[in-house]
């Protein structure tokens, strides 16, 4: 039997592996981006550092208000470009540890006094504000004239709605989608007028959605096990739901 030392010894070793994998951001490793629970690609850990579930990968280093500013970076319309250019080509979004490190964040140190500022009422303001799926984000945020039929028979065919569905989700529209990719977009087009801005995020919200419509087409005649590498999540960025605040 192993000596009292020697147990002792494993739980330094455990708790210094646990040491170096404790941060304030998480990312899922792979998303099924027409799923109702995938919400988020990044999530916040709250206000102590934590380390993320199996199902995530961490992302260390970065300060509580990195994090923070990195959190709606990494959950943009703009980021999200990015996710579709840098992943690992499936019918997942597989998002393997050196795709991770090879993505472009936010220098947060660079951002000057009033961006930062705006960021961080922009997260205040939507952390714990309940999202729908990501792909109805981009939908009820894209206004019904760049709607074609095309489009319409594509999201109809590919999400299975019917014209009641079509007509309560048309209803609504995704405030916090648009308040988060606001405040980033600004940081990149900070003299441009506000219209100018919603209408360059409703292009990006109509070809991501087309792109979320491909992907989902090519996961239905993958057919996967839908419980793999979904993110873990209902509403918000808190780790485990789909919100930005805290999470278990």
């Amino acid at each position: 039997m192993a000596s009292g030392h020697g147990f002792a010894s494993f739980q330094d070793a455990w708790r210094n592996y646990l040491a170096d994998k404790l941060c304030y951001l998480g990312t899922v490793d792979a998303l099924h981006v027409e799923a109702p629970n995938t919400c988020f690609f990044a999530y916040f850990a709250g206000e102590t550092p934590r380390v993320f579930s199996s199902i995530f990968l961490n992302v260390p280093c970065l300060s509580k208000q990195q994090a923070r500013i990195n959190a709606l970076w990494l959950n943009s319309a703009l980021n999200m470009i990015q996710l579709f250019r840098e992943r690992n080509p499936t019918g997942w979004f597989k998002i393997k540890q050196y795709i991770l490190e090879g993505l472009k964040i936010i220098d947060v140190d660079a951002i000057d006094a009033d961006s930062l500022k705006n960021l961080e009422a922009t997260f205040n303001d939507i952390s714990q504000e309940d999202f729908p799926c990501l792909w109805q984000q981009f939908f009820t945020c894209i206004p019904g004239d760049m709607i074609d039929g095309k489009l319409r028979r594509g999201i109809m065919n590919a999400f299975g709605l019917d014209e009641a569905t079509w007509a309560s989700l048309r209803a609504r529209t995704c405030n916090g989608r648009l308040v988060l990719d606001r405040a980033i977009t600004r940081l990149f087009f900070p003299s441009k007028p506000s219209k100018e801005i919603d209408a360059f995020l409703h292009a990006i919200y109509r070809d991501l959605l087309v792109e979320i419509i491909i992907e989902k087409n090519n996961i239905t005649r993958c057919k996967p096990d839908p419980s793999e590498g979904e993110a873990d999540g209902d509403g918000n960025m808190g780790a485990g739901d789909s919100e930005l605040g805290e999470g278990a």
